[in-house]
């Protein structure tokens, strides 16, 4: 009897395995920024991008407040390449009232922004600081992005994050997180 692979079971297995390894974060690695203790929550690892996105243990990808993420951009052969391929993605993205600010300290080795958005529907405001650097042994371009997501209706709210932002922003001065290729 031949055997057929049963592509829909297996996605459901897929599923349900994440979602037993996700609900549990707290044992993955984590990195502590700006006082927020974050675990790694999800790993892809494409042909050309390592993406690792850390979130605090009680949260989840729907409900965060504070998320870091790590990327590295393989072939990527300088900063500003990395940058423009962001910049032309920002660019397609609809978002009532997004702004972007190139950071006054940036150089072309190290270049810094600070990113407001908001989905469509404008459910949350997500403010982003973000730092593109080389790639330890020229190995590509790796940039970090740590995240405050708020109630945008909720002024209070907004008034409290901002401090929070400006510490992470400050923490990705210093950072040197190298992107783990798989969970786990």
């Amino acid at each position: 009897v031949k055997r057929r692979f049963c592509y829909p079971a297996f996605l459901v297995f897929v599923v349900i395995a994440t979602t037993a390894i996700v609900g549990d974060i707290s044992r993955n690695p984590s990195v502590i920024l700006a006082g927020e203790h974050l675990f790694l929550a999800s790993v892809e690892n494409g042909p050309d991008v390592v993406l690792n996105e850390y979130i605090r243990k009680n949260e989840t990808f729907e409900n965060w407040k504070v998320l870091f993420a790590v990327r590295q951009v393989r072939s990527a052969r300088t900063v500003d390449e990395v940058v423009a391929r962001w910049k032309a993605y920002l660019s397609q993205v609809k978002s009532p009232g997004m702004s972007l600010r190139e950071d006054e300290s940036s150089t072309p080795s190290d270049r810094r922004f600070t990113l407001a958005i908001r989905p469509p529907g404008d459910s949350y405001l997500e403010n982003d600081e973000l730092r593109f650097i080389p790639a330890p042994n020229g190995k590509g371009v790796i940039y970090y992005q740590a995240a405050v997501r708020t109630n945008p209706a909720d002024k209070a709210e907004m008034r409290a994050a901002f401090p929070k932002l400006v510490a992470l922003g400050e923490a990705l001065q210093a950072i040197s997180v190298q992107p783990i290729e798989r969970m786990p």
